[in-house]
C-alpha cells in the first residue's frame, strides 16, 4: 500500500509540473508572438519611415532648405 501511495503521490507531482511547465511555455509564447509584432510593426512601419525623413531631409539640405544642424539631427534620430 504504501509503495502504490508513493506511486501515486509521484504521479500527482508529474502532473504538477506538466501542467506549471505547460503554463510556462504558453506564457513565453504569448510573450514572443507580442515580440514578434512589435518587430514587425518597427520593420514594416518605423524604418521606412525613417528612410523617407533622411531622403527628404537630405533633399531639403542639397537645395538649402534645411540646415546642417537639423540634417544631423535628423540623421543622429
Amino acid at each position: 500500500m504504501r509503495i502504490f501511495a508513493q506511486l501515486r503521490q509521484a504521479q500527482d507531482r508529474y502532473e504538477t509540473l506538466e501542467i506549471r511547465i505547460l503554463s510556462e511555455v504558453r506564457e513565453a509564447h504569448k510573450l514572443l508572438m507580442s515580440d514578434l509584432a512589435m518587430i514587425n510593426d518597427y520593420r514594416n512601419k518605423i524604418i521606412p519611415l525613417q528612410n523617407e525623413i533622411m531622403n527628404s531631409s537630405e533633399g531639403l539640405y542639397n537645395v538649402m532648405g534645411l540646415g546642417i544642424d537639423r540634417l544631423i539631427e535628423n540623421k543622429r534620430q
